[in-house]
């Protein structure tokens, strides 16, 4: 794991370490950001004390392209904070973990593909209301109320990949499928 206290974007930074050559496995965490994003280059608030994890993969060549990625995402974050959420959890398509309605987290998914016509890399990031949930004009947002630190469970979610792409992409859909809203 590679902290900082503060940068742009875990995501920015773990795809320029993927696009230098770093192997998989890079897990980036930060206290805050100051340029985090979510989908299409929408701006994530990132205030101290929430979680703004990104993690870098090299998947085997044979891997799935497309939005198994985000499904995978998902289920992993989903049984990340399971455990220390007093409230009904859900995913919404395509990308966000709802806490009796409300976001609290979002997932982003960045891939490359190599010259040989097979992902290269994969950035999963993720950012999870913990102790503050930031305002939003379009919905509400809910946090976990510190029910957890930001390293526990970045190491609970990078777990949980690791459990679910041993599972198969089968068990992801299906796991997927039955944790949406």
């Amino acid at each position: 794991m590679t902290y900082f206290d503060e940068v742009p974007s875990t995501q920015d930074i773990a795809i320029a370490e993927a696009m230098a050559g770093a192997p998989g496995r890079l897990l980036v965490l930060a206290g805050s950001q100051s340029a985090g994003r979510g989908r299409d280059g929408r701006l994530w608030r990132s205030p101290a004390g929430n979680l703004y994890a990104s993690l870098l993969l090299r998947p085997m060549p044979e891997a799935p392209l497309g939005a198994c990625w985000s499904a995978l995402a998902g289920v992993a974050l989903f049984d990340a904070v399971a455990p220390h959420a007093t409230g009904r959890l859900v995913l919404k398509a395509p990308n966000d973990l709802l806490l009796d309605g409300s976001k609290l987290a979002g997932l982003l998914v960045d891939t490359a593909m190599a010259a040989a016509g097979f992902l290269d890399w994969v950035v999963i990031g993720a950012g999870v209301n913990l102790a503050t949930a930031p305002d939003l004009p379009d919905r509400p947002t809910a946090s976990l109320g510190a029910a957890i630190g930001a390293r526990p469970l970045a190491l609970a979610f990078a777990a949980a990949l690791d459990a679910w792409l041993a599972a198969g992409w089968d068990a992801v859909w299906a796991a997927y499928n039955a944790r949406l809203a």
